[in-house]
């Protein structure tokens, strides 16, 4: 690894050169923005991301967010292995992690997509 915090790999003879402080840096951004939209749609009466009904930016937030905070156990069980390594945030995605980000996500899943998920094997 260089020290500057970029990791090179190699996909199908490309090198693909990653910036990890870069990529955090973005992560952090987009959550903030989506935490902002959600707030002024919130002032504007809509409690979703785009317009006055569910869209699929509410859905893909709702999923990518997973990476980031996963949902409780009982929602979403998974070997604790794998909720462990989610839950090991940089500090600054952690703290772009706003709580209205969750509770729109937690809406999304409860009212739409549905949960209990079961990822457990039997």
């Amino acid at each position: 690894m260089a020290s500057s915090g970029s990791r090179s790999f190699n996909l199908a003879a490309h090198v693909v050169r990653i910036d990890h402080s870069a990529a955090v840096a973005r992560v952090a951004s987009i959550m903030r923005g989506l935490a902002a939209q959600l707030q002024r749609q919130a002032a504007a009466g809509s409690p979703w991301l785009v317009g006055d009904r569910l869209s699929l930016c509410d859905v893909h937030w709702a999923c990518f967010s997973q990476l980031v905070a996963p949902l409780s156990p009982q929602d979403c069980p998974v070997q604790a292995g794998l909720r462990m390594m989610f839950a090991a945030l940089s500090p600054e995605i952690a703290a772009a992690l706003d709580p209205v980000l969750i509770a729109h996500r937690d809406r999304v899943w409860r009212d739409h997509i549905g949960l209990p998920l079961d990822y457990l094997p039997e």
